[in-house]
């Protein structure tokens, strides 16, 4: 399993940090439209990962797969990605 620096990260300009003020990335210097978003994205990937794996925590306890109205396929997208940014071969199981 590959770990990442601890959230929360912040973003300053085109700069990401840690809680420490450690550098996580700097987004391009470029000035278009591109770099704020990217720099934003970077700065919350923490919390979107933290998310995934809460969703799929919760979806394992309340939901029942064989009803037709729970969308599976969602379930099955956090699995991936969770897995891709652990470097988990599965954690679907």
């Amino acid at each position: 399993m590959s770990n990442h620096t601890p959230g929360p990260w912040e973003k300053c300009q085109n700069l990401v940090f840690d809680k420490n003020d450690t550098l996580i990335a700097n987004v391009s210097r470029r000035q278009d439209g591109y770099v704020q978003a990217n720099a934003r994205l970077i700065a919350s990937a923490p919390e979107l990962l933290e998310l995934c794996e809460e969703f799929l925590e919760w979806g394992r306890w309340n939901t029942n797969p064989m009803q037709k109205n729970v969308p599976c396929e969602l379930f099955v997208k956090a699995c991936k990605i969770i897995s891709d940014v652990r470097g988990d071969e599965d954690v679907s199981q």
